[in-house]
């Protein structure tokens, strides 16, 4: 399946067919285990029964990832969809960058008061920056970008680049391959197939590392 031939059926889609298909692509590199966490914005037309977004967050139980809504607005709900066990070594690796104390977050906190302290920042901020370190981006870029309003990357693709450029082309490289795989699956099988297989993968490379 084509980008454009995915679109087009995404489109065409409702409720929990759309958000299944919009988190699925969006998500396939935190399904595969390559990152830890992902933003995803769901139009609430496609996802709204009897209350906002009431279908979306029925069909989150079909995906082994979890979710928190930070945001929303007259027509779109912004959620963080995460491996909790990744997202929570990350924000270990982070937890006292001087970016997460300035912003008021809890010097080691769990992982429920981090998330709990970012929907408040979505909430008073529109779009906190800190929001790359959550997202699995080098803590170095996501600190250069702050301090040059977002000008001076040396490239530039899901995140601004400033450091370390062969280590975010190679990043990069795997999440292009991830979402490549993600539209082939779902060329040929079910959404649902598509979210296990694509899983199956992260569980197959933990038991190589641990065997």
């Amino acid at each position: 399946m084509t980008k454009l031939a995915f679109y087009q059926t995404l489109h065409a889609a409702c409720g929990e067919e759309y958000c299944l298909r919009a988190v699925a692509y969006a998500a396939c590199a935190v399904l595969e285990g390559i990152k830890p966490a992902e933003l995803v914005t769901l139009p609430i037309r496609h996802c709204a029964r009897s209350e906002p977004c009431g279908v979306a967050e029925a069909s989150f139980a079909a995906l082994p990832l979890h979710s928190l809504e930070l945001s929303r607005g007259p027509r779109n709900a912004l959620y963080l969809f995460y491996d909790e066990a990744m997202l929570t070594d990350a924000l270990a690796e982070h937890g006292r960058d001087p970016l997460l104390q300035a912003a008021g977050y809890p010097p080691s906190g769990t992982l429920h008061a981090m998330l709990s302290h970012l929907k408040a920042r979505f909430r008073a901020d529109h779009f906190p920056h800190e929001i790359g370190l959550f997202l699995g981006y080098p803590a170095r870029d996501v600190h250069a970008f702050i301090a040059q309003g977002g000008k001076g990357f040396q490239f530039s693709s899901y995140w601004k680049v400033y450091h370390d450029v062969e280590r975010a082309r190679a990043l990069v490289k795997r999440i292009d391959c991830s979402k490549r795989k993600t539209l082939s699956l779902m060329g040929r099988m079910s959404v649902q197939h598509t979210i296990r297989t694509l899983h199956a993968t992260k569980l197959n490379d933990k038991k190589e590392q641990t065997s």
